[in-house]
């Protein structure tokens, strides 16, 4: 799925990989591959026209949830190979960040590990988060709220995935302490959506207009 552009103007490519058919999707190397290659097309479509100093690389969520990633199925192994040969003989430096939802602790683990031998350049290039609850305020560092589904704390819902995006209205993040009260003006007659999200523990909240108005 590709969806409108994180904080940096990159497009966003959200793959995930848990509940497919094998046999149809890595059955045949080679389909496989053309299925990747036009949606990689199809992302840096929307870099275009190339501007000096904008933006050049994707940013991709990639979800493991109930992926068999130990015992992985050699057809799996085959179709991947093929793909990540693809990527480094024709999309050099496209992977702008890459960003692995429900990948098992002990990959989180290995990865740490390999810090200490890979460049940071490297590095920078991936974040390894755990199950999807933890993990979902981190995704809102890296991706707009408008833009990350539903599933992992945004408020992009599954009809408006599907839809590609379309009609999405841009939200503002507000960022409120314990105690804290926050405003922000409005233009008479505005008319306002507000949505919450709880990543962590428990809020109370409140939402009041200073005009004496009562909010819908």
């Amino acid at each position: 799925t590709i969806l409108g552009a994180d904080y940096e103007g990159r497009p966003i490519v959200i793959s995930v990989f848990g509940h497919l058919d094998t046999e149809r999707v890595f059955g045949d190397p080679q389909r496989f591959l053309r299925w990747r290659v036009q949606m990689m097309e199809r992302a840096l479509a929307k870099l275009q026209p190339w501007q000096l100093g904008g933006p050049e690389t994707l940013l991709q969520v990639h979800d493991y949830a109930d992926c068999a990633i130990v015992r992985k199925d050699a057809r799996i192994t085959e179709a991947a190979k093929t793909f990540s040969q693809a990527m480094w003989s024709y999309y050099p430096e496209t992977k702008g960040k890459t960003i692995f939802v429900n990948f098992p602790t002990i990959f989180g683990v290995l990865f740490a590990a390999l810090k200490t031998v890979l460049p940071a350049a490297t590095i920078s290039k991936f974040v390894m988060l755990g199950p999807v609850v933890p993990s979902r305020g981190t995704l809102l560092e890296f991706v707009p709220p408008h833009w990350l589904p539903e599933r992992y704390g945004g408020l992009l819902t599954e009809a408006a995935v599907a839809a590609g995006g379309e009609g999405v209205v841009p939200a503002e993040v507000i960022t409120v302490a314990p105690g804290e009260v926050a405003t922000r003006p409005l233009p008479r007659g505005a008319a306002v959506r507000c949505a919450m999200r709880v990543l962590s523990k428990d809020v109370k909240l409140a939402v009041a207009s200073e005009s004496g108005g009562v909010p819908n």
